[in-house]
């Protein structure tokens, strides 16, 4: 999501410096729903998913050495293929680590028997790739927060990151997914300014490449990482992949949120907007799609979201523009955080949603 302004500076040569670490837990009664994996080798192949499984993710990891790394078919014992089936078509999964979940969508279930794969990279053989799965739908989310650079925040209980964390969970407490539990970590790294620097052509920032595969956190967490600045044109956050890998440490493992300057500069205002920022982000690592792009032809799989068939709208004029997962951001008049039964049914079946 992008507001209006403010220009990314130039990067320099990255470090790390670990320098402390927080935790905050708010268990669900919600038992835990049982996850499974199995590692595949070779490229293409098959492996065998479990009676009474809800959803399966399919993740590849090509390290730094992978080009243009795809998931080209994930087809499920029916035949069904999976990549691909869309109202209308948006991108797959690419970069130097992806996954793809079933269910992407309100209409895709899960089967049991053997499921086949293929993965694409150009000549190069992929090093890492595993099958998870997940039984039950999930209800709580584990987040590991890395603050890079952020010299105004020197404890978990600031009060401007509580503020920004706290918009983010009652957006995603209002659409039924509770944030169980929170770790924080501080490192110091130049990364924290963020630009379109792609040297290795994975569609992704040099600077997110190293800041996520740097950060070898706890994989049953999605990772979000506060930097200074996110990108050219005052981006205010960026994900991973949609949705990212459910593994930490690899390229894409993370989402990035914009500080531009410190939270302590912020006015409430922009605070509850980076921390809707945070929830759309969140959202795509977890598998949703913008409800509608701004060319007004490329819509989400979902069935029940709104669909703008407009050239760059203001979310004024669409029936989704309310959506946590438009496009483009609302501004004070138009919150966004709604999602529709569809939406909540993938982020349920996200992997690491348990």
């Amino acid at each position: 999501m992008k507001p209006p302004g403010l220009i990314a500076l130039l990067l320099i040569l990255a470090f790390f410096a670990a320098c402390g670490a927080g935790n905050d837990s708010n268990n669900s009664d919600s038992a835990p729903s049982s996850t499974g994996s199995i590692s595949l080798s070779g490229n293409s192949g098959s492996f065998d998913i479990p009676g009474g499984v809800s959803s399966v993710t399919l993740y590849a990891n090509g390290e730094m050495n992978a080009d243009n790394l795809t998931i080209s078919v994930m087809d499920g014992p029916d035949d069904s293929g999976y990549v691909g089936t869309y109202r209308v078509a948006v991108d797959g999964p690419y970069g130097l680590a992806v996954a793809r979940t079933i269910p992407d969508a309100d209409y895709t279930p899960v089967t049991e028997g053997r499921w086949r794969y293929k993965i694409n990279c150009f000549g190069c053989l992929v090093p890492e790739i595993k099958a998870f799965w997940k039984s039950g739908e999930g209800v709580n989310m584990k987040l590991n927060v890395i603050l890079v650079s952020q010299s105004d925040i020197t404890s978990a209980d600031d009060p401007n990151l509580q503020e920004t964390l706290g918009r983010f969970k009652s957006i995603f407490a209002s659409n039924g997914i509770n944030i169980s539990e929170i770790t924080y970590k501080w490192i110091e790294s130049d990364d924290t300014v963020i630009t379109s620097t792609d040297t290795n052509g994975n569609f992704q920032p040099d600077g997110m490449d190293r800041l996520f595969s740097g950060n070898k956190g706890n994989s049953d967490f999605v990772q979000l990482f506060f930097v200074q600045s996110a990108g050219p044109g005052g981006t205010l956050g960026i994900a991973g992949g949609i949705p990212g890998p459910p593994v930490a440490g690899t390229a894409h493992s993370g989402v990035i949120a914009a500080t531009f300057g410190g939270l302590s500069t912020l006015s409430s205002h922009d605070k509850n907007l980076l921390g809707e920022t945070i929830a759309h982000e969140i959202g795509h690592y977890l598998g949703l799609y913008h409800t509608s792009e701004s060319n007004g032809l490329r819509f989400d799989p979902v069935s029940d979201t709104g669909e703008c068939r407009k050239s760059n709208p203001i979310p004024a004029s669409c029936p989704d523009g309310a959506n946590l997962m438009f496009f483009a951001a609302g501004g004070p008049s138009i919150p966004q955080t709604t999602l529709s039964p569809g939406q909540r049914f993938v982020l349920r079946h996200a992997h690491l949603v348990r």
